[in-house]
């Protein structure tokens, strides 16, 4: 009977343990999915506001009346900045993790992992749907301009007095180098002229606000890369299950930096892999899509069926590549690394 009451209350301690354990795995699932969530949530908002901001500059004509909130433009960007903004959410997330290493931190792991692949594949190609209204933004022409304002023109500088469906009368001073160390230029009078005005290379409607605003290289250069990287992802949805998935690769990749958590026992150094690792990955994969790999791919199809085979899927066996290499490398990391954690003051 004595032995009975204890394997009773051994039975009874091995069940709450196993209780309090999925419990504790539970919580660690359960914040690192709300922690996605909001990031999402956020993330899309904050670029729907800046993509609405963005429109509202660039379709600005000086002299006329600035709308400061439009509702459909709002719904249009929050589409097409979610994508771009899943490749960023798994490192921000890692992060996170290597700010705060536990042992539960596997189970955030797996839980980043399948909420990143599962928006990925199911979301970016319902948005790639919904996006063609918003994507056709970038084409639309410009507010016909104001009167009353000198603006570059063609090369050359008008003065508009007049406007009106698309034709002007306007003062034109010729902007001719041959005339820079003289004391004027010549001046042509322009009545009833059909001035067809399109956007610069920024998208800004009236010149006046471009010269302005024009944004640095640098960031010009990160957004055109990123909206490049999700025309191509767009491209690749529209062309088939397998397309796409061979295309998702990309976040297979990115998933992978996980393995690097514990690349250090510094987590100053293990964050520096995390964001080395993936801005590498984005632009290889950024490089790769922008032809920039095209000498090298063209070499490959002189070489044999194997390897136009993989110049056909080129970006997926890189990417594929790069997911192996970190696995094993972030496998070592955890065999050979030891776990007294340092940098605790991050």
């Amino acid at each position: 009977m004595e032995i009975l009451r204890k394997e009773s209350w051994k039975l009874l301690i091995d069940f709450m343990f196993k209780i309090c354990y999925s419990i504790w795995i539970m919580k660690s699932i359960i914040l690192e999915t709300v922690g996605f969530l909001l990031m999402c949530v956020c993330g899309t908002i904050f670029g729907g506001l800046l993509f609405m901001l963005y429109n509202v500059i660039t379709s600005y004509v000086i002299g006329s009346q600035m709308n400061y909130f439009l509702p459909n433009i709002f719904l249009d960007g929050m589409l097409i900045c979610f994508p771009p903004l899943l490749f960023f959410i798994p490192m921000l997330r890692l992060l996170s993790l290597v700010r705060h290493k536990t042992k539960k931190n596997i189970f955030a792991l797996a839980t980043i992992c399948v909420l990143s692949l599962a928006f990925w594949i199911f979301l970016v190609p319902i948005c790639e749907k919904a996006a063609h209204a918003g994507d056709a933004l970038f084409e639309k022409p410009p507010s016909e301009l104001t009167e009353g304002y000198f603006r570059k023109l063609d090369s050359d500088t008008y003065y508009l007095s007049s406007v009106k469906n698309k034709y002007i009368d306007a003062l034109k001073f010729e902007n001719d180098d041959s005339q820079k160390n003289q004391a004027g230029r010549k001046v042509e009078l322009v009545k009833d002229r059909r001035m067809v005005f399109e956007r610069d290379k920024y998208g800004f409607s009236d010149p006046l606000v471009g010269e302005r605003l024009q944004p640095s290289k640098i960031f010009a250069a990160i957004f055109q890369g990123l909206y490049s990287m999700e025309k191509s992802a767009f491209s690749a949805c529209a062309s088939g299950l397998k397309n796409w998935l061979f295309f998702s690769s990309i976040m297979v990749a990115l998933l992978s930096v996980g393995a690097l958590i514990n690349s250090s026992s510094w987590r100053l150094v293990s964050a520096f892999w995390i964001l080395f690792t993936t801005i590498t990955i984005i632009a290889l994969n950024f490089l790769y899509m922008n032809f920039y790999f095209a000498p090298l791919t063209r070499q490959l199809d002189s070489m044999g069926s194997f390897f136009i085979m993989i110049k056909n899927n080129f970006q997926f066996i890189m990417n594929c590549i790069i997911s192996a290499v970190l696995i094993i490398a972030g496998t070592l990391c955890k065999i050979f690394v030891k776990n007294n954690f340092r940098g605790d003051d991050l």
